[in-house]
Formats: structure tokens, sequence, C-alpha cells
């Protein structure tokens, strides 16, 4: 049974997490032999998880360092090395599992999306499939309804997960939902677990950036998440879709999104959605 993205972006937040003309303001896309990606740790993808047992700490994961006494970490247990990659892998494979897409949303490829020459699709198309090979980027797309940019999120998605590498699609709303979700007393998860899980995110693709509920504490979230994504362009890979111009967006917020080192492609023209068939 097919869901609605409504009931298929509650599930997956609940348990993790073109046709247009274009006027574009464009930065040159990183390529896979790009200087502006830096190398990131490979040991966090699913495939490196640990088959045998760690000849460090025999499996025990923490470790007593071999100190003199009288030192003030005489006796301290540490987490063993193998620990800390184990968890990483299994918090990418936690997010490879929960993309946040429905079962229709996951047919979406670049491949199949209709792109006319010249048009904002085929800009956005191009930066995202490149960003994704190089292994990093800040890309915005923004425009009216309609005019295809969440369906280039989601292919951008897809894409990812093809390349396998761990990706993420969600609304800001679901975003801020399932964060405030971790202050009830039967989740089974902290906050910062769930934070950890959102920063930690090879590829995020934040849809309707502009629809938050701007409340005090929404506002200072939003502007954390964006902040750490910003920091990190150069290992992550941020994709982004508002129906403003960033420019509307909360200063400390729009700066990032416009940094000369990210991307921003403006769609312009009317909704498709009337003319879709199936």
């Amino acid at each position: 049974m097919q869901t609605t993205k409504e009931e298929a972006a509650k599930a997956t937040i609940a348990d993790l997490l073109g046709w247009s003309d274009v006027q574009s303001s464009q930065t040159p896309n990183p390529t896979k032999n790009s200087p502006g990606c830096l190398p990131t740790d490979s040991e966090a993808s699913p495939q490196y998880l640990p088959t045998e047992i760690c000849p460090l700490c025999g499996g025990q994961k923490w470790l007593i360092r071999d100190l003199p006494v009288g030192d003030p970490n005489f006796g301290k247990a540490v987490p063993c090395p193998c620990a800390t990659t184990e968890l990483a892998a299994r918090r990418m494979a936690r997010l490879d599992a929960m993309d946040g897409l429905t079962e229709q949303e996951r047919s979406y490829t670049f491949d199949n999306a209709l792109v006319m020459p010249g048009s904002a699709t085929e800009k956005a198309v191009n930066a995202t499939r490149s960003a994704i090979e190089a292994g990093c980027g800040l890309i915005t797309l923004s425009g009216g309804y309609g005019v295809g940019k969440t369906r280039t999120l989601v292919s951008a998605v897809n894409y990812a997960k093809s390349l396998s590498r761990p990706a993420v699609y969600t609304r800001m709303r679901d975003l801020l939902t399932w964060l405030r979700g971790a202050f009830d007393p039967n989740s089974q998860e902290t906050y910062l677990q769930r934070w950890d899980l959102l920063n930690d995110a090879p590829v995020l693709a934040i849809d309707e950036l502009d629809k938050a509920n701007a409340t005090p504490w929404a506002l200072e979230q939003f502007s954390a998440l964006i902040d750490n994504r910003w920091r990190n362009l150069r290992t992550q890979i941020t994709i982004l879709g508002l129906n403003t111009s960033p420019e509307q967006l909360p200063g400390d917020i729009a700066d990032r999104i416009l940094d000369g080192r990210a991307t921003v492609i403006n769609f312009t023209g009317e909704s498709r959605r009337p003319y879709l068939k199936d």
C-alpha cells in the first residue's frame, strides 16, 4: 500500500529522523577532484561495521590505559577506538534506512526528470549531482510552488543512496517536530542523539525551509543546524528548498546560504502541478 507524503514523513521522522525559466546565482560546483572538498572518514560507512573481535579490548568496548599510579587518569576506562567506529557506522546505517521518502518518491531520479535545456531544473540537477559525486556542497533551491524543487531534492537523495551515501529528506517543520519529540518522557533517544544524527548526515535535504513555526526555540534550532552544516560544507552535502528568496530568511541564516562557496539556484515560472497526470 502506498503511503502519503504526510504519513511517510511522520513515520520516518518519528523513527529517525524542470520547466521553469531561470535566473541563477551560482558559484562553480566542485568535481570529484575538487580541492574544495575534504576527505571523509570511510569507516563511518555501514559496510565498515566490525565483524571480528577487537584485538585491543576483546570486544569489551573499553580500555584501561597503562598509566603510572598518581596519574589523574589512572584506572579510568576510556572508549576503545573500535567502539567509536562501530557507533559511527551504526549511525550511518540508521540514516541510510530512514531516508524520509515515500515509495513513489523512491522512483524519482535525475534521469527520469523532465528537464528542459537552460531551465532551473537542469542547473539544479547538474549542481546537486556534482556535489554528491564530489562529497561536499551547500546548495539552495528557491522559487514558487510546483516548479520542481522538491522533485530535485528527492532525486538528489536517491542519487546519493545509489552511490552508497546515507541521505535523508525532510521538511523543516517535520525536522523540528522530531527534535522536539526527544523531550517526551517516553522517548528512547535524547535530544543530543537526534541532533547528532542530523549534523552527521553525509547528505541532508531540507525542504520548505521557510515554513517552520517561528517560535524562539524553533529559530534557535534552525539557526544552529544551518550554521553547523555550513561549517562542514567541505565534508558534507546540504541541499535546501524554500519558496521565498534566501534574503528573506533571518540574517544569520541568509548570510551562510549566500556564502560565495555555496550555490543558489532561483526557479521562476508557473506551477507544473495542474499538468500532472500520474
